[in-house]
């Protein structure tokens, strides 16, 4: 574990599934990062796109080299049954190599400076720290990036953090062992809040006040089409 205040590098997981623009502009924000120190984990489960292809875009050659894909087939029974954020975000953690580790879904972005941030922070943090959040910006339909708007914050530390954060804004240490997002709640729980319940009886959650990432509100979410995709017919309908 790091903390001896030297650049960390980050391992940022990135659950895909059927989302070809938006998760094209997920990806620019990773590519475009201040803190240059990283390795992307993509865990797949399109069944309407291929990754692989649009990494090859020339747009993404830089990260070609540091871009681990992982592809998941996903039968209808564990759509129905399994938590798949959960399995994606586990395989993902199972590849890790970083000092920090976060995570992006597919149809958000990050802040050009997150990484910078996030990295300085714990490189001056005691080892005894080893979770934090920054802000989390919110937009309808385009990303927008202005530092302003509605976000969500506390600049205290957190002990309760299900329902009050969101994935798209924690960083965490690196645990050794896993710390493993839940898999068997069924496709209607939040994985992330149980992640962070776990997390919360051993670490606080300490703010970092550097805006992280954009979360984008839309209609074509998991939670408003849970029966579609529990039956597999979201493919069409998922961007």
């Amino acid at each position: 574990m790091r903390g001896d205040g030297a650049p960390m590098k980050i391992s940022c997981i990135l659950a895909s599934y059927n989302r070809p623009v938006f998760v094209r502009q997920a990806l620019r924000s990773i590519r475009d990062q201040t803190h240059q120190d990283f390795e992307l984990i993509v865990v797949d489960n399109s069944t309407k796109m291929n990754f692989l292809e649009i990494l090859r875009d020339p747009e993404f050659q830089s990260l070609l080299t540091r871009t681990v894909v992982i592809s998941q087939r996903v039968s209808t029974e564990q759509r129905s049954k399994v938590n798949m954020l959960g399995v994606a975000i586990n395989a993902g953690l199972a590849r890790a190599t970083g000092d920090l580790v976060c995570f992006l879904a597919d149809d958000d972005a990050y802040f050009s400076t997150w990484f910078e941030k996030a990295s300085a922070y714990f490189e001056k943090a005691p080892a005894s720290v080893s979770v934090g959040f920054g802000i989390l910006k919110y937009c309808h339909d385009e990303l927008d990036f202005a530092e302003h708007g509605e976000i969500r914050f506390w600049d205290e530390i957190i002990k309760d953090p299900g329902g009050r954060l969101d994935h798209n804004q924690i960083v965490h240490r690196r645990f050794d062992p896993i710390q493993k997002w839940p898999e068997n709640l069924g496709t209607e729980s939040n994985a992330d809040f149980w992640y962070f319940q776990q997390l919360a009886n051993q670490y606080d959650f300490h703010p970092i006040n550097a805006f992280a990432a954009v979360k984008r509100l839309h209609s074509k979410n998991l939670q408003n089409h849970v029966s579609l995709y529990q039956s597999g017919k979201m493919d069409d309908l998922r961007e």
